[in-house]
């Protein structure tokens, strides 16, 4: 069932990993006359007709070149040194990409302004060329961090005769352009990547994929496995290496401090065994922050999944993309990530798929109010924007709607006045849920739930009592205020506090279904012993459901005086009288204690209407009268009004009817 999705989503995650690998080794590049030839006129022949080129490919740079110098990382030319797609470093860690469509179409390229990398760290490096929309871009570790618009000579790519294609220097070769450090699982693609796309497979093995053109893992061989058979071979001194990235990575915290610090975290490739880790978690990882940790976001960070396991995680003005689910099983977030799906159903009690666009600065909350009997107590506020609709999912327990017997009556999700139509629901055991579709909830929206008919929750019972008269019979009499589709009322009677010992009396009550109080009178004529009785109230809906009060109780003394007990009545508006009314309403409504208290009437706009109290009562029970008339005197219009009572921090709701 739903509840039990924190334990799913770890199963799903570990299933996920089952289709990655850790990459055994990777190439080694000494800078000084090594590189790797794929040979001539290899992946550049099978472009042709493509819209466009991705290029990428892990690196750990051992030393960056200054100056003039390079550190190419592909070379992969047309003819002689006319590149099809180029990528290297220069000038201390600033990026560079770009190629073209043609062979006579003018090289067109991007440089990142400032250093991406250091040394002695992986980084996922991705160029994109989109020959149709005319752009280049350069992503870092799957996020996007340079996009230039340019012009390419085609819409589809033209090959030519055909040059050598090299990985780990340029063509032709050239001293200064050589690489130095390590490169591992190199991909290319004839058609630009999205950056969701990218995001989805830089850590996972590939198979299957449509428009690969090349694929090497590196891996003790150099073997194509895009099955295009694009082999290569080592060239200078150029080896295999043990220090290789990692696929698959999970990422958790050791200790509190920044996001981008490698010495916070462990690593582990199979969500079991740790290690210290030797990078911080990026796009692609799992991440989990754990108890007693505080972790600060001090530069725009990513992952895949986070996973708050207590501790805190501090935004602040800075950016938190997670392409996947975020999931709170407890701990604090202080600021507003972009995630695409969300995981808290006994947290939050929210459940977001990651169907559907990004959600922009997302937050959530979830408190108790004073919704009951029109709405459950518990409620929602979420903020944050996307496109589209997504699907939300919002759970309950028994607490939250007092225990409501939903039999036969369907939840809905309300954002003030819209409603909105459940697509799955289950009201039949605790913990209750109801799944909606939603639009953008940019404006901290407040969503709480009742049925979908926005009948009251619980039936509305005034009193409940029970007495002996004076022929020693023992007397019960309820009291409602409105009744809806109320079939009638069953008495049931035991010498037990325990419903299960109860039989019902033989008489059965017809419900009057009025929107007005009624009272309503039995007499237990079967009462023939001292002792004590319980009952119970019975009130059976037309759909067949039911739902049971009490129970309550009297000591019989068939030759005593005996107490009558009544069913305390709770704080907050007990009554509303007649409902509907024309021109006054009579209101009943009771302090625990001495309190300030104010009692106020709201257009269903939520509109103040008229201030009836307002100062400092006695504990106890008291009454008003509405006029229905505004502050100014004017007679209000027919409709539906809110009497509402504020006192000690709560808030008391009962509607009212103005029929003219």
């Amino acid at each position: 069932m739903r509840y039990n999705f924190v334990i799913i989503f770890v199963a799903v995650l570990l299933g996920v990993f089952a289709s990655c690998y850790s990459a055994e080794k990777s190439v080694y590049f000494d800078g000084d006359g090594d590189y790797v030839s794929l040979g001539t006129n290899k992946t550049q022949a099978g472009m042709n007709g493509a819209t466009g080129l991705t290029l990428e490919t892990w690196v750990n740079p051992t030393s960056l070149r200054t100056g003039t110098g390079r550190n190419v990382i592909a070379d992969f030319c047309i003819t002689g040194s006319n590149s099809m797609v180029m990528m290297y470093f220069t000038d201390s860690g600033k990026f560079r990409f770009g190629g073209r469509s043609i062979s006579g179409d003018g090289f067109q390229d991007i440089q990142t302004t400032y250093a991406v990398v250091s040394t002695g760290k992986w980084f996922h490096i991705a160029g994109v060329l989109d020959f149709t929309n005319d752009t280049v871009k350069i992503y870092l570790n799957g996020e996007l961090i340079e996009s230039k618009n340019v012009t390419f000579g085609s819409d589809t790519y033209t090959s030519s005769t055909g040059s050598t294609e090299i990985i780990g220097c340029n063509q032709p070769l050239t001293a200064t352009q050589y690489f130095h450090g390590y490169i591992d699982d190199m991909r290319i693609w004839k058609a630009p990547r999205t950056q969701e796309q990218l995001q989805e497979n830089m850590t996972n093995t590939l198979s299957g994929q449509t428009n690969l053109l090349g694929y090497w893992k590196f891996d003790d061989d150099l073997i194509d496995d895009s099955g295009h058979s694009y082999t290569g071979t080592l060239m200078g001194d150029s080896a295999f290496s043990n220090t290789s990235f990692q696929f698959g990575k999970y990422y958790r915290t050791t200790d509190a401090g920044a996001w981008k610090l490698a010495s916070n975290w462990e690593v582990s490739s199979d969500n079991a065994n740790w290690t210290t880790a030797t990078a911080y978690p990026i796009a692609g990882y799992t991440a989990y922050i754990r108890t007693t940790d505080s972790m600060t976001v001090m530069d725009n960070a990513s992952c895949k999944n986070l996973i708050m396991d207590g501790g805190t995680l501090t935004i602040g003005s800075f950016i938190m993309n997670v392409s996947g689910t975020l999931t709170e099983i407890s701990g604090t977030i202080t600021g507003s990530p972009n995630i695409l799906g969300y995981a808290s159903p006994s947290n939050k009690r929210l459940e977001i798929a990651e169907s559907g666009n990004v959600i922009n600065a997302f937050s959530a909350s979830t408190s108790i109010g004073s919704n009951l009997p029109q709405k459950i107590d518990r409620e929602w506020t979420i903020s944050g924007s996307f496109t589209g609709n997504k699907s939300v999912t919002f759970y309950w327990d028994a607490a939250d709607d007092d225990s409501f017997n939903w039999a036969s009556h369907i939840p809905s999700v309300y954002n003030g006045a819209t409603e909105y139509t459940q697509t799955a629901y289950n009201v039949s055991t605790y913990p209750h849920w109801v799944t909606v579709s939603l639009p953008s909830f940019d404006a901290k929206a407040t969503y709480k739930i009742s049925r979908n008919d926005e009948q009251a929750l619980p039936v509305e019972l005034s009193s409940f009592t029970v007495a002996l008269n004076s022929y020693n019979n023992v007397t019960l009499q309820w009291v409602t205020q409105s009744e809806t589709n109320v079939s009638g009322f069953r008495i049931y009677r035991s010498n037990e506090a325990e419903f299960e010992t109860a039989q019902m009396l033989s008489s059965f009550v017809n419900a009057t279904n009025t929107s007005q109080m009624q009272v309503y009178v039995i007499t237990d004529n079967e009462v023939y012993e001292d002792g004590a009785y319980y009952y119970w109230l019975e009130s059976a809906e037309m759909d067949g459901s039911s739902e049971l009060f009490g129970p309550i109780s009297i000591n019989v003394s068939l030759t005593g005086n005996n107490p009558t007990p009544e069913i305390p009545e709770k704080q907050g508006i007990i009554s509303a009288f007649p409902n509907p009314f024309n021109p006054t309403v009579n209101i009943s409504y009771k302090l625990d204690k001495q309190a300030i208290a104010k009692i106020s009437v709201f257009n269903q706009r939520g509109q103040l209407v008229r201030s009836l109290v307002s100062g400092e009562l006695k504990d106890g029970r008291h009454n008003t009268v509405w006029n229905g008339k505004d502050d100014a005197g004017i007679d209000c219009s027919s409709g539906i009004y809110l009497l509402v009572m504020e006192t000690g921090g709560k808030s008391f709701t009962k509607r009212a009817t103005l029929l003219k």
